[in-house]
C-alpha cells in the first residue's frame, strides 16, 4: 500500500467501525403530539394525540405482520393519562422487531397519570389561608386520591405532626393500642377518617385509625404485620404520625379531600391565590404495564428519555402492613408488591434509559414473574 493510500486508509477506519456498529434496518415511526388527532395516520406532519391512539396503531402493525422494528416517538409536553396503557404481544408482535417509546431529540415527553382540577377555589372565611374547592365527582368517595400537586410539586397531606414525628411510650391491646409519649389534643377524639402511618425498623404501615385519645392512638387491628420479627414496639425505633384530617391542615401547602362532601381544601400562604395556580390530583396507581404470557413472552421493548409522573398509591379498607422493599400485607397468607409506574410482567429483553420518574405514589420500575 502506497503512503497515500494508507493515509486515507486510516482517516476512513472510524467512519468505518462506526457503520460496523450501526442498526442500519429499516424503522417506522409512530409521532405523537399534544396537539394531535387519533383519527390521524401517526406521521410527522400529521401525529396522533394519545398513547391509547399509538396502542391502536401498533396493534394494526402487529396484525399487518411487522417488518422492521417500531419508534413510538412523542414531542414535547404532556400526556395525560385517565387508564393505565397494557402492552402485550398483541401491540409489540412476537420480539423478533423491536419497539421503542421515546421523547423526540431535545424534548421532554411526560406521562402523567393525574387531571388538572380546574379553577374555582374559594377562601372558607374571608382575608383566611384555608380555600375549598368543590369536586363533585369525589363525593361519596367516586375520586379518592391521596396525592396531590401544585405546578408539578408534591405537596404533603395534612398530617401532625408538622415535622418529626410522635414516639411510642407502649404497645399494648393486643399491638392495636400506642401509647405516645406525646399528649393528643382532645378534641382529635371526635375526628374520623384519620390514618395511622408508622415505621419500624423494614416496615412502613399505613392504616386506619379506630380511636385517638389524650395519651394515644388505637388501630382497627394490630399495628404492623407480623410476617417479620421486627414488630412495632417501644424499643424498635418506632416513628408515628397522623394523617387525613380538616384539623390537620394547618401549615400552608397542606391538603384535605372530604371524600364524603366531595370538597378539597387547602391551607395557602398569606397572600396566596390558589386560582392563580395549576393543581392536579392522581387518577392513576400506575401508568404502563407490558404484560405477556408464559407461553407467549413479551419482548424487546424499550423506554427512552421519557418523564414518568404523579401516580397514587392504594390504601385498602384495613390499611397496609409492611413488610419489606415496599410490599405489604394483611398476615401471613399473601404478601402484595407495591405498584409501579411501569411494571413488566412475563416480558425479556427490556430496556429503560434515560427515563426521570418523580411524584409517584409507590415504585418506579417493578419486574414481575418471568
Amino acid at each position: 500500500m502506497k503512503p497515500n493510500d494508507r493515509s486515507r486508509f486510516l482517516r476512513l477506519l472510524p467512519v468505518i467501525f462506526l457503520l460496523a456498529g450501526m442498526n442500519l434496518s429499516a424503522t417506522t415511526v409512530l409521532w405523537l403530539a399534544p396537539d394531535g388527532r387519533d383519527d390521524a395516520p401517526g406521521t410527522q406532519e400529521r401525529p396522533l394525540a394519545t398513547l391509547a391512539g399509538a396502542k391502536a396503531a401498533l396493534r394494526e402493525l402487529v396484525q399487518k405482520g411487522l417488518k422492521d422494528d417500531v419508534a413510538v416517538r412523542l414531542r414535547g409536553g404532556t400526556y395525560s393519562l385517565t387508564e393505565t396503557l397494557e402492552l402485550t404481544p398483541g401491540e409489540l408482535g412476537d420480539g423478533h422487531y423491536g419497539v421503542t417509546f421515546m421523547s423526540h431529540h431535545g424534548e421532554k415527553a411526560v406521562i402523567s397519570g393525574a387531571r388538572a382540577l380546574q379553577a374555582g377555589w374559594r377562601q372558607v372565611q374571608e382575608n383566611g389561608t384555608l380555600w375549598v374547592l368543590a369536586l363533585p365527582e369525589a363525593r361519596q368517595g367516586g375520586w379518592v386520591f391521596r396525592s396531590l400537586f401544585r405546578a408539578g410539586e408534591s405537596l404533603p397531606r395534612a398530617r401532625e405532626p408538622d415535622a418529626g414525628y410522635y414516639t411510642v411510650a407502649q404497645v399494648a391491646d393486643e399491638r392495636r393500642r400506642l401509647i405516645l409519649n406525646e399528649k393528643l389534643p382532645a378534641g382529635w377524639s371526635a375526628l374520623t377518617g384519620v390514618e395511622l402511618n408508622t415505621t419500624a425498623y423494614w416496615h412502613f404501615n399505613r392504616q386506619p385509625v379506630a380511636e385517638i385519645t389524650e395519651t394515644g392512638v388505637l388501630a382497627r387491628r394490630g399495628i404492623g404485620s407480623d410476617v417479620s420479627g421486627a414488630r412495632i414496639s417501644e424499643k424498635s425505633h418506632s416513628r408515628v404520625w397522623l394523617e387525613n384530617a380538616l384539623a390537620f391542615a394547618d401549615t400552608p401547602g397542606e391538603w384535605f379531600l372530604d371524600t364524603a362532601a366531595g370538597e378539597l381544601y387547602y391551607r395557602a400562604a398569606p397572600g396566596e391565590d390558589p386560582n392563580r395556580l395549576a393543581f392536579a390530583a392522581p387518577v392513576l396507581r400506575e401508568l404502563i404495564v407490558v404484560r405477556g404470557a408464559p407461553d407467549r413472552v413479551a419482548r424487546n421493548v424499550q423506554f427512552r428519555n421519557l418523564e414518568l409522573a404523579e401516580t397514587d398509591w392504594e390504601l385498602p379498607a384495613e390499611g397496609r402492613l409492611g413488610v419489606q422493599a415496599g410490599a405489604w400485607a394483611f398476615d401471613r397468607s399473601r404478601t402484595f408488591s407495591p405498584g409501579a409506574a411501569l411494571r413488566f410482567i412475563y416480558a425479556r429483553d427490556l430496556r429503560v434509559k434515560g427515563c426521570r420518574f418523580r411524584d409517584l405514589g409507590d415504585g418506579a420500575v417493578s419486574f414481575e414473574i418471568g
